[in-house]
């Protein structure tokens, strides 16, 4: 009976369709596997497939059984003549079609298994240790030792869990990062192909790296499921993947388990001998963790209401683990961007990240992050530049590869009176040696945009990395920002700052510098209701910015309401509420004085000034300061005062002591002048230079380029009032008003 069954199954080629279905299935899950990593379908692909072909199995068998293929098509078995039937012909063209996709199926397996195995030769690569001394790992180490670890997929069901993928994303990519010698993608580039549909070789090719690691998260509640797959990037294949169901509290142990499989993968696949990453780490408050990813995402973003959001998050989560160094990091560097973007200077708010981080450095005087940090925020703080500068310095000795060495130097450089250590050489070198590191981090070059511009003066160079640092992160309004200066300080050339000016306006609905510059640049081009329409955009945005107020009131000296400028100028002064950045206070008051002496208000210039400046005239016999922004810049508008009161002896004395203050601090600085250095010199030359060589400074100063905001610079400061009727002077101010006017054909 059995022998019968059997000789039956083999007659109606049972046997051979099902030997035919499972080598087909075995071909198909073999190419589904190769298209699953290339288009990067979800890892599930392949368990529904293999569902898929096991529903099929049994139907396959019984449409095999129960009907035969014939010359006049396909019949019921018990319909077929036995003297007709043709099976033995399909039985020789089944056994084709099994060795045929057999064949195939092996020879795909082979050539997969090759290509996973095979290591290239490559060359050997120096790491960096934690000391500036470059050292060679004890083993060969070969290109392959290098990785991307791209945004983690959001599963979730609410898209606002975007931040806690993004967030675990960037702690597992600093975890890699501690490994020695294996070379990792920073996360400012990594993160540039978020949302991005672009294959993992181009990827892998932009980032130079040889694997990228991706995956998936989603999270229930106090569930997560973390799904990561470790692809090799010149052939697209996975050298391995895993999917982990745990608790919150389990997080940073998943990421261990991640780091370590990465690591022993690279072994077993590459042959490449890594050692795990020893990090310590300690039970945290899953509630505090979720406040500094949020954070994290609030700092990416870098806008006015994400960063305040940011400090929020970050200082909920201290609230709950106070000593968590990463976090206190966090908050700082929150406190300083607000700063750096401008959205407050306020000396509270500095002070607050400077106590953060001298707790830190307290306790871990080595910790890079924290010293660059302290250097950045002390750098304007009053009698703290060379504190900064020292900060600086150690910080660069224990991390000499660290992204923030760029911005320091950057911001440094707008300090006209101290000079760091660093050659342009060196600063080179630094800059070359980042971008390999970390290509696409638009903040890159943007720093070394502003160094090209602060300390090298070379603008060409300056205009390439701003255009850069655009293209690769368009969002941040600051390169847009920094650009138009460009034009309008360096290139003379107003109209084309304006759409880079506007484009800044609409970036960021809360942010009054887009507004601010707008308002300069039409002031600049002759057209103050325009003007006054963009300045009183940036106070509707903020109303407490000394800035804002500063321009509005040479506007409204420009449009001849000079009563109502001085009114607003002195209740700017007085309100304590108004904050002021880029010398709005000193500015204010400088105008002020200006207005009041226009008016022949001598007396009541002096003690307009000396109100908001009481121990000004104390600096004429005060060594000098390490910076004049806050005492010499006043001092100039005293010394136009005294020459207005015939009080030549007086005034000249302390346009002396202005002047020496000002040689000092900036001689061997800057291999060359620019508008900038140009415009103090002359502000500082008054009463001590002759007036054909204040003028000269100030022509300099248009033959540099700048147009920015030469109203104010020139027509409005107290010092160059003897200089109006000044036939040279004149001359100057109609060659840039013609300058102007030609470009206000453009508009």
């Amino acid at each position: 009976m059995t022998n019968k069954f059997f000789d039956e199954l083999k007659r109606r080629n049972v046997l051979r369709v099902l030997a035919a279905y499972l080598a087909l299935g075995w071909m198909v899950m073999q190419i589904a596997e190769t298209l699953t990593d290339a288009m990067s379908l979800p890892e599930w692909t392949m368990r529904l497939l293999l569902v898929i072909g096991a529903l099929g199995l049994p139907f396959v068998v019984f449409f095999s059984w129960a009907f035969e293929i014939t010359p006049e098509g396909i019949k019921r078995e018990e319909e077929v003549d036995r003297s007709q039937s043709i099976t033995n012909i399909t039985a020789k063209k089944l056994n084709v079609v099994i060795i045929a996709l057999l064949v195939l199926t092996l020879g795909h397996s082979i050539y997969r298994s090759n290509q996973t195995t095979m290591v290239a030769p490559t060359e050997t690569s120096v790491v960096e240790s934690k000391s500036s001394e470059p050292e060679r790992a004890a083993t060969t180490i070969s290109e392959a030792t290098s990785i991307a670890v791209l945004p983690f997929a959001n599963l979730s069901s609410d898209p606002e869990q975007e931040y806690f993928s993004d967030g675990i994303t960037e702690e597992l990519l600093n975890l890699l990062a501690k490994t020695p010698n294996l070379k990792v993608a920073a996360r400012t580039s990594s993160f540039q192909f978020k949302n991005k549909n672009i294959n993992i070789q181009d990827i892998a090719r932009q980032l130079g790296v040889t694997t990228v690691l991706e995956g998936s998260i989603r999270k229930s509640g106090n569930k997560i499921r973390i799904t990561a797959q470790l692809i090799k990037a010149d052939d697209g294949f996975h050298l391995w993947s895993d999917t982990y169901d745990e608790e919150l509290n389990d997080i940073f142990e998943v990421q261990d388990r991640i780091s370590a499989a990465i690591v022993a993968s690279l072994k077993e696949s590459l042959g490449i001998e890594l050692q795990v990453a020893k990090v310590e780490q300690k039970i945290i408050d899953p509630l505090a963790h979720d406040f500094y990813l949020k954070g994290l995402q609030g700092v990416n973003i870098k806008s006015f209401d994400s960063l305040k959001m940011a400090q929020d998050y970050f200082q909920r989560a201290i609230n709950i683990e106070p000593n968590h160094t990463q976090f206190k990091l966090a908050l700082a560097e929150a406190i300083i961007l607000r700063q750096t973007i401008g959205d407050r200077e306020e000396y509270d708010l500095e002070q607050q990240a400077v106590s953060i981080l001298e707790n830190i450095l307290e306790e871990q005087p080595d910790n890079a992050d924290a010293l660059y940090l302290m250097a950045l925020v002390t750098r304007w703080m009053p009698n703290k530049i060379e504190y900064s500068m020292a900060q600086f310095e150690k910080a660069y000795s224990l991390a000499p590869d660290h992204p923030l060495i760029i911005e320091y130097v950057a911001f440094f450089s707008f300090n006209r009176f101290r000079q760091l250590s660093l050659d342009k050489a060196e600063l080179t070198t630094i800059f070359n040696r980042l971008v390999a590191k970390d290509p696409l981090n638009a903040n890159l070059y943007y720093g070394w945009g502003i160094i090209n511009t602060n300390y090298f003066m070379d603008y060409e160079t300056t205009a390439k990395m701003y255009r850069r640092a655009i293209e690769l992160n368009p969002l941040d309004s600051n390169y847009e920002f920094f650009l138009s200066g460009y034009y309008a300080n360096t290139q003379a050339d107003l109209v084309s700052a304006i759409p880079l000016l506007q484009s800044v306006t609409t970036s960021d609905l809360t942010d009054p510098d887009g507004p601010i510059y707008l308002a300069r640049t039409y002031q600049s081009l002759g057209d103050f209701n325009t003007a006054q329409e963009w300045v009183d955009n940036a106070l509707a945005r903020e109303p407490n910015s000394g800035q804002a107020k500063l321009v509005r009131c040479t506007i409204l000296y420009d449009l001849g309401q000079s009563k109502q400028a001085l009114e607003e100028i002195q209740a700017a002064l007085d309100d304590d509420k108004v904050f002021h950045r880029r010398f709005s206070r000193p500015n204010l008051a400088s105008l002020g004085v200006f207005i009041l002496l226009k008016d022949k208000q001598v007396a009541r210039a002096k003690s307009f000034l000396f109100t908001y400046y009481p121990d000004l005239e104390a600096v004429k016999d005060a060594p000098p300061p390490t910076s004049i922004a806050e005492i010499g810049f006043p001092l100039a508008p005293l010394v136009a005062i005294e020459r207005a009161a015939g009080e030549e002896n007086l005034y000249k004395q302390l346009a002396m002591r202005m002047g020496l203050m000002t040689e000092e601090l900036m001689q061997g600085v800057k291999p060359k002048l620019d508008y900038i250095d140009y415009l103090i010199l002359a502000r500082t030359g008054t009463g001590r230079k002759t007036d054909e060589q204040v003028i000269e400074y100030l022509e300099n100063a248009i033959k540099s380029g700048y147009l920015g905001n030469w109203r104010f610079d020139m027509l409005m400061r107290p010092e160059f009032m003897h200089l109006h009727d000044h036939p040279r002077f004149k001359n100057l101010i109609t060659e840039i008003e013609e300058k102007v006017a030609r470009q206000r054909q453009y508009l």
